[in-house]
C-alpha cells in the first residue's frame, strides 16, 4: 500500500517537474498561469482518483454452500458456547475467565475443546467457523 502510493506519489512529482520545466522553457506559452494551475489540479485529481482505487479492498462474493459440504454443528457444552461467544465479539482469555468466574487455564482447555470440535487451529478460524456454521449472533 505504501509503495503504491510513494509510486503515485513519484509519478505526479516527476510530471509536476516536467511541466514546470516546459513552462519555464517556453513550450506552455498557451497555458496562462490559471491554467496552468488547473492543469496541475487535474492531474492530481486524476492521480488521487487512481491512488484511492488501487486502495480499494476486492468486494467478496460468497459462493452458496453445497448442502453436501456442510459440517455438522459439534456437540458443544453450554460452557463452551459461552466461551465462543465471547471469542467472537473479541474478549481476551483474562476476560472470558473474569466474566464467567473460572481461571484462564479452564478458559484454555475450553478453547482447545472448540478448536478440535470446529476443526480449527486458531482463534480467527474459530470465530469465523462460528459465524458460518450460525453458531453465534
Amino acid at each position: 500500500m505504501i509503495k503504491t502510493a510513494l509510486r503515485y506519489g513519484s509519478l505526479l512529482g516527476v510530471l509536476l517537474v516536467l511541466f514546470e520545466f516546459l513552462r519555464n522553457a517556453n513550450r506552455l506559452t498557451f497555458l496562462d498561469e490559471r491554467a496552468y494551475i488547473g492543469a496541475i489540479a487535474l492531474l492530481f485529481l486524476g492521480g488521487g482518483i487512481i491512488l484511492a482505487r488501487s486502495f480499494q479492498k476486492p468486494k467478496i462474493v460468497e459462493k452458496p454452500r453445497d448442502p453436501a459440504t456442510v459440517k455438522p454443528d459439534p456437540d458443544l457444552s453450554d460452557r463452551e458456547r459461552d466461551v465462543l461467544s465471547y471469542l467472537v465479539h473479541g474478549f481476551t482469555n483474562a476476560e472470558i475467565a473474569n466474566s464467567l468466574g473460572v481461571t484462564q487455564n479452564t478458559v484454555k482447555t475450553h478453547l482447545k475443546n472448540l478448536f478440535a470440535k470446529l476443526e480449527v487451529s486458531n482463534r480467527t478460524e474459530a470465530a469465523a467457523e462460528a459465524k458460518m456454521r450460525g453458531l453465534v449472533e
